[in-house]
């Protein structure tokens, strides 16, 4: 929901292509399982919050190289 709510708002539409949509899973995978390991349970919000991060960083890095 979230990637496709940014890609819209970013008028990117190639962020829902099969690359960057693995790319964005693995990432969200391995945000959960380093919280995980560091407070012991899941923690969605900071989970949620880093990987919505991650992926404005992300968008942000793509534009800068199409620029």
């Amino acid at each position: 929901e979230s990637l496709v709510s940014l890609a819209d708002q970013a008028k990117m539409p190639g962020l829902l292509e099969a690359g960057f949509v693995v790319q964005a899973n693995d990432e969200f995978h391995r945000i959960s399982d380093r919280i995980r390991d560091e407070v012991g349970s899941l923690d969605s919000k900071r989970i949620e919050f880093e990987w919505g991060e991650w992926l404005k960083g992300s968008v942000k890095k793509i534009n800068l190289e199409k620029g």
